[in-house]
């Protein structure tokens, strides 16, 4: 009898803590679940009234588009008061320049967010500037390729009041400082820049140059050289000139050429420089 009653007693014990850990199990589970619901309904409510929380990452990359919807908006309306600037056109490649800016303007440069990449730190870049620095460099490199020419070849006499008749004469040819100059012998190289070398008979500047022209065919070996007579104002006086061969001719009528261009463009350039200075 004592022993069944004590089975009992543990049997009810047992049940009772089943129940209890029944009851605490299910509070816990509507705890759970009422933060669930609280969460979701604070999480509608900020939904609801546009208040969106932003990751880092995101908020980062909205502020980085900002900044460079500003930078570009910047740049181009400085690369366009550059451009409004650039009045002074004085040849062909000032009208490159001119489009090489205004290409700049519809695709502005990356990081150019300050005016000080644009402008010269004295003032604005004036275009005359741009054209006159490549211009520079261009006749720079035009004096490096150009060609060395010297030698002998057959200068036709000038024609006199007296004698009617004109003989060819071999004459030493070679340029220096600008001019085309011949005398009767050859003179070393160290010696050529003398102006007033007593071998020198004649030079011919390139700058009072207008014409340089073969003679006769093609396969001729003769050309001729037009100039303004430094003498007689006014008056033009031609020099005719032979080779030994065609080829000869055509080495000197070409490098000739290429000097008498060199020569105008440095001229071109003083005066653009000198205008730009008094403008």
């Amino acid at each position: 009898m004592n022993g069944f009653t004590t089975t009992i007693t543990a049997d009810s014990a047992t049940a009772v803590l089943i129940r209890r850990q029944s009851q605490s199990t299910f509070i816990t589970r509507k705890l759970v679940h009422q933060e669930l619901l609280r969460a979701v309904s604070e999480r509608q409510l900020r939904l609801a009234d546009g208040h969106r929380t932003r990751s880092p990452s995101r908020s980062r990359y909205s502020e980085m588009q900002d900044q460079f919807a500003a930078i570009k908006m910047e740049s181009t309306s400085v690369v366009d008061q550059y451009n409004n600037t650039s009045t002074d056109r004085e040849n062909s490649l000032t009208s490159f320049c001119s489009s090489a800016n205004s290409s700049r303007s519809q695709s502005p440069e990356r990081g150019c967010s300050s005016p000080r990449q644009v402008f010269h730190p004295d003032g604005p870049i004036q275009i005359s500037a741009i054209v006159s620095s490549l211009i520079t460099n261009d006749l720079n490199e035009q004096r490096r390729n150009l060609p060395i020419l010297q030698g002998f070849m057959d200068k036709l006499s000038p024609r006199k009041p007296v004698f009617a008749v004109r003989v060819w004469q071999s004459r030493f040819f070679f340029i220096e400082n600008s001019c085309l100059c011949y005398s009767r012998s050859q003179i070393p190289v160290e010696e050529r820049n003398r102006v007033d070398h007593e071998l020198v008979i004649n030079r011919i500047p390139f700058l009072s140059v207008l014409c340089v022209s073969e003679l006769g065919e093609s396969k001729s070996r003769q050309f001729f050289i037009e100039v303004q007579d430094a003498k007689q104002s006014g008056k033009l006086r031609q020099y005719i000139f032979r080779t030994k061969t065609s080829e000869q001719r055509n080495l000197w009528l070409n490098g000739i050429r290429k000097h008498f261009k060199h020569s105008r463009d440095v001229v071109h350039l003083g005066s653009m420089r000198l205008k730009q200075i008094n403008s």
